[in-house]
């Protein structure tokens, strides 16, 4: 999937749906080229069938569960496997230790983006069926610049009319 995916239908000029959070995730990517970028740019949450766009929140969210038991088997690692001073060392020492796509495939993708990005991802991701939803709070949401305060503005008014 590549990140210049912009077929999702123009929404600017409706109101948000109040009957199923599915069709609340893809107003808020037609209202967001910058979101619906940052989700194509994840392994499996973005999928084209038919000429159709869909995105997969249950992926999403799956990925976004995984940052912690990631971050927690590196530190288990980095414990029993002290990382060596050579370079050439610390590449097969690094090379050996977990993978992220082995939590979540897709997880390598999300854990080199940016916090603002992370945060417009979590924002998608709460509207998820599944019960793998991250937890999510105010302080996630710190560090989006205007535009990613816009989204804040149209997932609140999702969250209203849901």
């Amino acid at each position: 999937m590549t990140s210049s995916i912009t077929a999702w239908p123009d929404t600017r000029s409706t109101a948000p749906p109040t009957d199923q959070l599915y069709k609340s995730a893809t107003w808020l990517l037609g209202r967001h080229p910058r979101l619906a970028q940052l989700a194509a740019r994840i392994r499996g949450v973005v999928a084209i069938e038919d000429n159709q766009m869909g995105i997969d929140l249950d992926h999403l969210a799956e990925v976004l569960s995984a940052v912690k038991p990631y971050h927690d088997a590196w530190d288990d690692y980095e414990c029993s496997h002290r990382a060596p001073q050579e370079d050439d060392a610390y590449e097969a020492w690094h090379y050996a230790g977990p993978k992220a796509d082995a939590f979540a495939v897709g997880l390598a993708d999300f854990l080199v983006m940016s916090s603002g990005e992370i945060a417009a991802l979590r924002l998608l991701a709460a509207l998820a069926s599944t019960s793998s939803v991250p937890p999510f709070g105010v302080a996630h949401v710190r560090s989006l610049d205007r535009e990613g305060q816009r989204l804040v503005e149209d997932w609140c008014a999702v969250v209203v009319a849901y």
